[in-house]
């Protein structure tokens, strides 16, 4: 067994809250992946308008709203981007299995068709990679460091699409005329666009190449 430390994820625009668990390179090592600085985060569809209690979700079995991220550190307690620490819940090792994450010559593609390659990255090690192609890895995080502001906006945007709102209703300004934003909207907003509803995505290839083309 070990421990996943769960945070408070504060969405944008003041729409709320998601739970995030936060997977230690300690447990990365212990699984065969490359020990180094990354941690991985889960993100979870458990959603509050308001902050969550705190350890009043240890105890329920909590379902991934998207694919698991690769991040360089633990989230900060304190200043203008914390995340609050809530609880924490078990996990044992043996069923635990590393994400896979792909990349593609755009990590936040405008459109599949433009992308000319597609690799699957293993054991969260950036040197552990493989040809793919983008069926087998659609519904894979891209292989890259996403600050804490940037993962809400991730997190946020997803959100909007899978409740059926237009995302530009709340971003579209920041897309068309944020000069400082403008460029990670842009992409954030192609890529989720793109990204296939994961409560569809099968249990067996979840977080792992799609390697058998299973149909959903």
């Amino acid at each position: 067994m070990f421990i996943e430390k769960i945070y408070e994820l504060p969405l944008e625009h003041n729409l709320g809250y998601f739970l995030v668990g936060i997977i230690e390179p300690e447990v990365i090592g212990l699984k065969g992946g490359f020990i180094h600085y990354s941690h991985l985060m889960n993100v979870y569809d458990t959603y509050s308008s308001t902050p969550f209690e705190k350890n009043a979700n240890e105890d329920k079995k909590l379902k991934e709203l998207m694919p698991p991220f690769v991040i360089s550190r633990k989230p900060k307690s304190r200043g203008r981007n914390k995340w609050r620490e809530i609880g924490k819940k078990e996990i044992s090792l043996d069923n635990y299995r590393l994400p896979e994450f792909y990349q593609s010559k755009e990590i936040f593609y405008p459109d599949v068709k433009s992308q000319e390659w597609w690799m699957k990255v293993s054991r969260v090690f950036i040197n552990d990679s493989s040809n793919s192609d983008y069926e087998k890895i659609k519904h894979l995080a891209p292989w890259v460091y996403i600050n804490f502001p940037g993962l809400s906006t991730v997190v946020t945007m997803y959100y909007l699409q899978k409740n059926g709102v237009d995302i530009l209703d709340y971003y579209g300004d920041g897309i068309l005329n944020d000069p400082l934003n403008h460029d990670f909207n842009v992409r954030i907003y192609n890529w989720v666009k793109n990204l296939p509803d994961y409560s569809k995505v099968p249990e067996e290839i979840r977080w792992i190449e799609n390697v058998d083309n299973i149909k959903y």
